[in-house]
């Protein structure tokens, strides 16, 4: 098979949705986003249910340029009678800024350029759709009514400095003046466990 025809089928029957999610720290999904795993998982499965006699290959090439390091990344769709590439290239990170460990750098250049060389030769858009950005919230459980008549209780008998627990509880949820209720599942534990222990430490309270 032309490489060409394999690439045609490729482009036309892979589905590669950006299911992953960068959240911030309110649990807002900032964007939503595919890696080079996905990328390949995906065309491997097409490859292999619809019998294309091909493979892919990826290559990395590193490029001087002054002080700065460049890594060109190919990456080859291989069939039976021929070949089609594509190319992308990345500048390393700085070692200064962010890392020291040279393979580090290398490593994190090289995923980031396969992955766009992969975005070219198989065409999927990488750029963030409309509903791909900030606006979504993900589905967080919050403390349930038993957790805050539990935490109210050690909170009546600890009597702690209200002002420093409410911007406690704020810096959980990352909003001002929150309720218990506003407080993910996640943290119960810890609070009990600060108000317990504060109430060990004055067992007058």
């Amino acid at each position: 098979m032309k490489a060409f025809d394999a690439l045609k089928t490729l482009q036309q029957e892979l589905k590669v949705p950006k299911a992953r999610k960068a959240l911030d720290k309110h649990g807002n999904i900032m964007f939503r986003y595919r890696n080079l795993e996905d990328i390949l998982d995906a065309a491997k499965k097409v490859i292999k249910e619809k019998k294309i006699p091909a493979i892919i290959l990826m290559d990395d090439e590193l490029i001087f340029h002054g002080d700065s390091t460049y890594i060109k990344s190919t990456i080859t769709l291989q069939t039976d009678e021929d070949s089609i590439s594509c190319s992308a290239v990345g500048k390393e990170i700085s070692k200064k800024r962010q890392f020291t460990d040279e393979a580090m750098l290398s490593g994190i250049c090289s995923s980031y350029t396969r992955k766009y060389g992969s975005n070219g030769l198989f065409a999927l858009n990488d750029v963030p759709d409309s509903d791909d950005l900030a606006g979504e919230t993900e589905e967080l459980k919050t403390l349930d009514d038993l957790q805050v008549q539990k935490i109210q209780k050690l909170i009546e008998e600890v009597n702690p400095d209200m002002n420093k627990f409410q911007a406690y509880i704020d810096s959980l949820t990352g909003k001002k003046d929150s309720m218990l209720k506003d407080v993910e599942q996640k943290h119960f534990k810890t609070i009990v466990a600060l108000l317990e222990k504060k109430k060990n430490e004055n067992p007058s309270s």
